[in-house]
């Protein structure tokens, strides 16, 4: 999951219109004494909304469309680092590598203090095992009282921490997470996860349950409740988990693990 910034405007119907005609175009209105007079299109609110378009697009899957309205959006406003980002880190998931630290860098050179940029170049650097750096850019995004996905960035740093084997670091972040939105279920399985890994299979049978309300089950999570309920000692319990892990994912990696136990 990606996060959106979203963006309020108040400008005129007609003005409005003229942009969704042609973004880059200009239009015309006319004036009191009926002369017409060129009016320049918003070109920074275009790169805005084109932006937030690409993003769109990315969520859905269509990177070819969410990388040509990402381009329009720099070619409407080269300055605006959330384009240059978001573009960065749609290159990401398709490999392109060499594209996306290009795109990085012009992110961070048109602003080095935009929480998007921050965000995306965080999950970035985790992915690619700077776990470092990837926190610390991060935190900025999610400590960033502007942005609005602050949730996902507390928790993409919890997951990073973790992944880099600091597990109270991930905790704490995770707990940030929730103390905004206690039902994030990103979260909630995040925190399922370090809690099992750390052996307290008490606040793991917690984070489960309450993750069970608001998120899709999945073979990790499944497994997960297997073990840990078997750790209980609540054999009912760890049943269940596992007659959803095999009627919902039979051919998953977690399920041959159970098999082979």
């Amino acid at each position: 999951m990606k996060p959106i910034v979203m963006f309020r405007f108040s400008v005129t119907r007609s003005l409005a219109t003229c942009l969704l005609v042609s973004m880059a175009a200009a239009c015309v209105t006319e004036t009191p004494r009926g002369q017409l007079q060129p009016v320049k299109a918003d070109l920074p609110r275009a790169a805005r909304e084109n932006t937030e378009l690409g993003t769109e697009y990315m969520r859905q899957g269509l990177m070819d469309k969410a990388i040509d309205k990402l381009k329009r959006a720099i070619a409407d406003d080269s300055s605006y680092a959330p384009a240059h980002a978001t573009l960065a880190w749609v290159y990401s998931l398709r490999g392109n590598s060499d594209e996306a630290d290009l795109e990085f860098r012009r992110a961070v050179s048109a602003d080095s203090n935009d929480p998007t940029t921050r965000f995306y170049l965080g999950s970035y650097q985790c992915q690619n095992h700077k776990f470092d750096e990837g926190q610390r850019n991060l935190l900025l995004a999610a400590r960033n009282l502007n942005f609005s996905g602050a949730t996902l960035a507390w928790t993409s740093a919890g997951q990073c921490a973790f992944e880099s084997h600091l597990p109270d670091q991930a905790e704490s972040n995770l707990r940030e997470a929730l103390r905004i939105a206690p039902d994030f279920a990103p979260a909630l399985a995040e925190m399922a996860v370090v809690q099992f890994a750390k052996g307290d299979f008490a606040a793991t049978h917690l984070y489960l349950d309450q993750y069970e309300r608001v998120g899709p089950a999945t073979p990790a999570l499944l497994l997960i409740g297997v073990r840990t309920e078997r750790s209980l000692g609540h054999f009912d319990a760890a049943r269940a988990y596992e007659l959803k892990l095999l009627q919902k994912f039979p051919d998953s990696e977690e399920t041959a693990k159970l098999q082979t136990r």
